[in-house]
Formats: structure tokens, C-alpha cells, sequence
């Protein structure tokens, strides 16, 4: 086995490509660490992670075969470093506990419900899983009927959401106190 400054180890050609990309995952990293520990604005920190997650999603996707690449380039000079299955993963040492509500509420279960409806008509998910069912065919040129395709796509999401509410609201609330007893259990 050769050692870190052993000069039969390979260049790690794919690792040198992606250290931009890391150097900005880091700097996001230090962003939301120092935010962490400004008490004005830790009510926002599961948004904030969402937002950090969906930066890092939009901004690595592109490059995800370079990085798969890099992390297999590591691996080959640093075999030392692959877990092998019959292994543990090595348990972390953290003092964040988490803390959980005692029980989910039907308020927050609406919360969620309409976060997502709202969030998935503005992103326009619900206009591409319509547009992917191909109900209509899109009128080609004439702009009447466009706007008719338009109104009954709208028409079919929007009473879509509204008859789904009521289940994602049950849902939510049945699913999410099981998973937080579940959690409960393992601290105990």
C-alpha cells in the first residue's frame, strides 16, 4: 500500500476539476454554520437548509459524473477510505439532540398540505405532470384554443389539490407522528 506522498500514487486528475466546486460548497457550509448562531435567525433554518439543498442540487447536477468520478479517483489512492459492507458506519459524536412537538396537529398537517399545493402550482410541477398524463394535445396556432388547454389544465390541478387536501392533511399527520414515536423510541 502506498502513502499519502508517495510518488507512485496516480494524479488525481477528476479530484483537481471538482475542488472549485467544493471550495463553494464550503464557503455555503461556513454561511449557514455562522447563521446558526444568530438566534434571530434559527426559526428559519429548515428553509434555510431547503434553500442551501436546492442550491446545491442545481449547482452540482451538472457536474454529478465528474464528482462520482473524483470520489472513485479518491478511493483507488486512498483505499483506506472505501467502508467496506460488513462494516459499521463509524457513529458520530454530536451534542445536537434533536426535539420534536408532542404531538402533530391537524394545523400543521394544513401547513404542509398547502405549503406543497402552493409551491407545486408555482413551480409549475403540476403543469409538466399534466402536460407527462397527455389528457389534450396542444392546440398548434391558434391562440383561443391554447388559452382553452391553458383553463382546463388549471381547472383539473386546482380540483385535483383541493379534493387531495383533505387526505394529505390525514396523511401527513398519521405518517409524521408515527416516524417522531419512532424517534422517540431510539433516544430512550
Amino acid at each position: 500500500m502506498t502513502t499519502p506522498g508517495d510518488p507512485k500514487r496516480k494524479p488525481l486528475d477528476e479530484y483537481v476539476e471538482v475542488q472549485p466546486l467544493l471550495r463553494q460548497v464550503r464557503v455555503m457550509q461556513r454561511f449557514v454554520d455562522e447563521v446558526v448562531d444568530e438566534p434571530p435567525y434559527r426559526q428559519h433554518l429548515p428553509e434555510l437548509h431547503g434553500g442551501f439543498m436546492d442550491i446545491l442540487k442545481e449547482e452540482l447536477a451538472p457536474h454529478a459524473l465528474t464528482l462520482a468520478l473524483a470520489i472513485t479517483e479518491l478511493e483507488d489512492v486512498y483505499p483506506e477510505i472505501v467502508l467496506r459492507p460488513d462494516e459499521e458506519r463509524p457513529a458520530r459524536q454530536s451534542a445536537a439532540r434533536l426535539t420534536f412537538v408532542e404531538k402533530v396537529t391537524r394545523t400543521q398537517g394544513e401547513a404542509f398540505a398547502d405549503w406543497w399545493s402552493n409551491e407545486s402550482n408555482n413551480e409549475g410541477i403540476l403543469t409538466q405532470a399534466l402536460w407527462k398524463a397527455r389528457l389534450m394535445t396542444w392546440p398548434e396556432g391558434d391562440h383561443m384554443t391554447q388559452n382553452r388547454y391553458c383553463a382546463t389544465h388549471n381547472r383539473i390541478a386546482r380540483r385535483v389539490l383541493e379534493e387531495l387536501r383533505e387526505t394529505i392533511i390525514r396523511r401527513f399527520v398519521k405518517v409524521a407522528n408515527e416516524e417522531l414515536a419512532e424517534e422517540r423510541r431510539k433516544i430512550r
